[in-house]
């Protein structure tokens, strides 16, 4: 078992993972399900089958749907008890929280809780997850001085959202701001956010994740860096 592969699935569904059951139609007992959503374009995204392939290549990637929403899914009993048990040690508590829910309403048993002192490794792979599900590199400011932005918005009722925090403390570095009401058709809940916008911390930051991170990520954090480097080389020379 790939420990460190499980504690970055587990970060991405703390990121972008749902459980819920409903009432089928014509049925008088609730269903459950679980669902991990990630955007993309022509083909799902390739963080959904690296999802897939950490927790044993079990449930179905479905899309799009909205246009470009994917989403790695399952409605089987056995299939949401399995992934739910291989990611325990990692989840956060909301997560955890929702799945015993969903659990409890169609009489299933959420994995019990056992002590796990999560590795280094761990605990960065998680970290990657959490910001390849939620996270996001931007370059903003002038063309001539460009400036490279990380963050991670999370929304939370009962104040700053663990999972943030704990990504604050794996990396050692930004800041949690918050809470803030902004528009969203996702959610109308308080809105946290965590930022890093020294340069030279985002370095160090990328180059923690990058080991762990997936493609798409990667592709960001390298295409970033490079053109405030190339920004700084020109004025200097």
């Amino acid at each position: 078992m790939n420990t460190t592969e499980l504690a970055w699935a587990a970060g991405v569904y703390d990121g972008e993972g749902s459980a819920s059951t409903y009432l089928p139609k014509d049925r008088r007992s609730r269903a459950r399900q679980m669902a991990v959503y990630q955007r993309g374009d022509e083909m799902p995204p390739p963080l959904l089958f690296r999802f897939r392939a950490a927790v044993g290549d079990i449930g179905l990637i479905h899309g799009p749907a909205r246009g470009s929403l994917y989403q790695w899914h399952s409605k089987r009993h056995a299939v949401v008890d399995a992934v739910s048990e291989q990611l325990w040690p990692w989840m956060g508590d909301v997560k955890r929280a929702q799945l015993r829910k969903a659990a409890h309403e169609v009489g299933r048993s959420a994995p019990v809780a056992r002590v796990h002192h999560a590795t280094i490794a761990e605990r960065v792979a998680w970290a990657a997850g959490f910001f390849d599900g939620e996270g996001s590199i931007l370059v903003e400011g002038d063309a001539r001085r460009p400036a490279v932005t990380m963050s991670i918005p999370q929304a939370s009722v009962s104040g700053v959202p663990e999972v943030l925090d704990r990504f604050m403390r794996v990396v050692g570095a930004g800041a949690i701001s918050g809470p803030r009401v902004v528009p969203s058709p996702w959610s109308k809940l308080p809105q946290y956010r965590w930022q890093l916008k020294r340069f030279a911390e985002i370095e160090r930051v990328v180059a923690l994740l990058y080991p762990f991170a997936d493609v798409v990520k990667r592709e960001q954090m390298l295409r970033s860096l490079e053109r405030v480097r190339r920004s700084r080389a020109k004025r200097a020379g």
